[in-house]
């Protein structure tokens, strides 16, 4: 099909006009801003992971005079697992965590040329749709050409490009997303299919622009939902339309669609969906379609089945279309795959055919006839397996060919006898691999090919990038990587946890769990050289994980799971000297872990899951002396929580420690989770925020505190607090804890950190995106017209 004159195509022009003026205005903007911001001074904070300490920073008043925090976070390097540590001194941020590598942000969908690389003016797809919360469900599930240069592309997200989009979104050749496209869905788009102007969606919906549709629908390209109306009653998980557009084949885990019961595959009228009496093939073994090819008058079915027809034909099939045979097995098309010796075993789960080979993806080992790997080339005639044979290590979920280039998507790590991670591009002879290596960091669900470009989505955030393990410094400048690396190192070859950082000059303490870092042996606790990244001399070996870890003069207070540390006995809480590494005298017992800690002036706020300090009750918090290490007489006495209770969070301003965690209550006074605590008297501050979330809990895992101290931010597991709709991320008035206007909606994951520095907000966590931003595992906020030291803005 031809779009020559693409839906909105006006109207979006309009639209690039007014871009255009605000691209002019944008420089006299930015000179005021940057004049503005040359009286603030990069600060060196001991933040970490769970807490924020704050400082008088006068020198951020220039940061009051701008709105508050925007909703969507800087264009900053993100990671490919979770961040449990900022901290930030002068122009660099270090950032801990448990990744492998990180890379620009992309999104869940990206269009890469056809050498792989990244065509950098694409719209954002981000956040969750309606029907789930988010996590390994959001991103991109489907996409297919326009036939103009531009794509359909499908999936579980609610914006593109900043533009409110429900799950499936137009974007025009020229990278504008089509703002006469817009329809409705309450479920994920799961597979797209276009003929003419009609668009033909499945996924698990049940409603389109207020129509109900079960699983299956068509939209006219004008913009509504037409008459095409199956109603299967089960997963429509494939589509292709015939050539004359009258027909469209489904393939899913349906019994009932068109109006009438069907084993998982089906022909419909597209005028009205009613299923083609003709074509009634009859698939047995629990049957699953996952996916459908047509090549001329054969429909070729991948899925999960053992007969078609009563004819033995194990996950794979060619049927006749049309005339008296319409529905039939092609006689002699059978590929026969087996996974680890067993037929039962093998599927098919992506379908692709280019003249006369059909490549197959899916779970299985043999494959017409010879050992395939996952992956194979099949002559069309009689199902035999071709040269092709690329041995896939890992997944395939998606197969789309261009002449004699085969792109073969999924959770694979090598192809073609190359290491590629999650896509590869191979040649349709041989299988070997090309040089196309655009190495996304997540599961490739989605391809589509045309004459001048690449688009592929799936559950990815970025692509390319440089691999870090668990620690990596960030430029505060440009938001990318620097060089330095300590390459910290797990135990048994596994991933190195990092759980906390403070910062000493030129000295980043580093807490966590981990053999090797600094190319020095350390156990679970180390000081690396913020120069060269290597391990200085000082090595405390505690006996495992440290979780947390904080500062105070020439003193590093640390908690974890440990019992000896720094050469002594120690259980679970020590103080380290800085110097030597050695454990102090300080000796604490505490009858439970001690998660998180931070320092005032003259005292050691400790924090965790105890119930009792050296044989006193004191429930989760406690306070010691910094003079003699003694037990203070503070205590809140927390009430526990629904599933116990826990601190997680403390934070300092002024006279009050934010506490955050699981509970009911301070002294008596009912708080849920997060409280303002005195810290003359132990008693609450008005600030009560009440979060909440699944199950009444609403645990907090982060508080940090803005510089003026006039806003609590506070990450965690809730879905409401201050009174408000918020998800796992606001910002809070100290004077009541009612919620801010910040509401960035963090989709499908949680906060574990949260640090603000300098006029930005720094966040970390287990998360794939915000509402407006596929900004996985680290994000930054500011409140300027540009990011202090130079972040791109959104």
């Amino acid at each position: 099909m031809s779009l020559r004159n693409p839906p909105g195509r006006a109207a979006a022009n309009r639209a690039k006009f007014l871009i255009d003026v605000r691209a002019i205005l944008r420089p006299l903007l930015v000179v005021l801003s940057v004049g503005m911001s040359l009286v603030a001074v990069a600060a060196t904070l001991p933040d970490s992971s769970k807490r924020s300490e704050v400082t008088d920073d006068s020198t951020n008043a220039i940061t009051e005079f701008y709105a508050a925090l925007p909703n969507t976070p800087m264009r900053t390097y993100v990671t490919d697992g979770a961040v449990n540590a900022i901290v930030r001194s002068g122009d660099t941020i270090y950032v801990g965590g448990q990744f492998s590598r990180v890379g620009p942000r992309t999104g869940p969908g990206v269009e890469v040329a056809l050498d792989g690389s990244l065509n950098t003016a694409m719209p954002d797809i981000a956040g969750a749709g309606p029907s789930y919360t988010g996590g390994a469900t959001t991103g991109v599930r489907a996409v297919i050409s326009d036939g103009a240069g531009g794509w359909f592309v499908g999936g579980l997200f609610t914006h593109i490009g900043g533009i409110a989009q429900t799950n499936v979104a137009h974007i025009f050749a020229d990278h504008s997303v089509d703002p006469n496209f817009h329809p409705v869905l309450n479920g994920a788009v799961s597979e797209l299919a276009l003929s003419g102007s009609i668009l033909y969606l499945a996924g698990p919906f049940t409603v389109i622009d207020g129509t109900a549709r079960s699983n299956i629908a068509g939209y006219d390209l004008i913009g509504y939902v037409n008459s095409f109306n199956p109603y299967a009653d089960g997963n429509v998980n494939a589509l292709a339309v015939s050539s004359d557009g009258l027909t469209v084949y489904a393939g899913g885990s349906f019994a009932t669609i068109g109006g009438q019961p069907r084993t998982g595959l089906a022909a419909l009228d597209s005028g009205n969906g009613s299923a083609n009496s003709s074509f009634n093939p009859v698939l047995a073994g629990q049957p699953r379609v996952s996916s459908l090819a047509i090549a001329g008058s054969i429909l070729y079915v991948g899925g999960s089945f053992s007969t078609v027809n009563s004819v033995p034909l194990r996950a794979i099939a060619a049927l006749h279309l049309g005339g008296a045979t319409d529905g039939t097995v092609v006689a002699g098309f059978a590929p026969s795959p087996s996974y680890y010796g067993n037929v039962s075993y093998a599927s098919i789960d992506a379908l692709a055919v280019s003249g006369a080979t059909v490549f197959v993806g899916g779970s299985f080992d043999t494959m017409g006839g010879a050992s395939r790997a996952g992956l194979a080339g099949l002559n069309a005639a009689n199902g035999s397996a071709t040269a092709f044979d690329p041995d896939v290590q890992g997944n395939i979920n998606t197969l789309a060919v261009s002449g004699s280039t085969v792109y073969v998507g999924g959770g694979i790590s090598s192809a073609g006898g190359q290491s590629r991670n999650y896509i590869a591009q191979l040649n349709g002879a041989d299988g070997s691999a090309t040089t196309f290596d655009p190495n996304p960091n997540g599961s490739v669900n989605a391809i589509a090919v045309t004459a001048t470009a690449v688009y592929f989505g799936g559950q990815l955030s970025s692509i390319g990038g440089i691999a870090r393990s668990s620690l990596v410094a960030i430029n505060a400048g440009d938001g990318t990587p620097t060089a330095w690396d300590p390459n910290a190192q797990g135990s048994n070859g596994g991933y190195a946890l990092v759980k906390d950082l403070q910062i000493s000059g030129n000295t980043l303490y580093v807490a966590g769990a981990f053999t090797a870092i600094g190319g020095q042996p350390r156990s679970n606790i180390a000081a690396v050289s913020t120069i060269n990244a290597t391990a200085s001399s000082w090595n405390p070996s505690a006996s495992a994980q440290v979780s947390t870890i904080a500062l105070s003069g020439n003193v590093l207070y640390a908690g974890g799971g440990f019992q000896t540390i720094g050469g002594q006995s120690r259980a679970l809480l020590a103080a380290l000297s800085t110097v030597d590494g050695t454990a102090t005298a300080w000796s604490p017992a505490l009858d439970g872990t001690a998660d998180v800690i931070v320092t005032s002036a003259d005292r050691v706020y400790v924090g965790g899951a105890f119930l009792t300090v050296n044989g006193e009750a004191r429930t989760r918090l406690a306070a010691f002396s910094i003079a003699d290490g003694s037990l203070t007489n503070w205590d809140p006495q927390l009430a526990d929580g629904i599933f116990g209770s826990n601190v997680n969070a403390l934070a300092i301003s002024g006279n009050t420690i934010y506490v955050g965690g699981g509970y009911t209550g301070v002294r008596g006074v009912a708080r849920h989770n997060l409280a303002g605590i005195n810290m003359s008297d132990a008693m609450p501050t008005p600030f009560d925020p009440q979060p909440n979330g699944e199950n009444n809990d609403g645990a907090i895992n982060a508080i940090t505190v803005s510089a003026d101290g006039a806003t609590v931010y506070a990450g965690g597991d809730f879905e409401s607090i201050g009174g408000l709709t918020r998800s796992a991320l606001a910002g809070l008035n100290v004077s009541d804890g009612s919620a801010t206007n910040f509401d960035p909606k963090v989709s499908g994951g949680t906060i574990y950190t949260l640090v603000f520095n300098n006029g930005v907000l720094y966040a970390g966590g287990n998360f794939p995106s915000f509402d407006l931003a596929y900004q996985q595992g680290l994000a930054a906020f500011s409140k300027d017209a540009v990011f202090h030291s130079g972040f791109e803005t959104p």
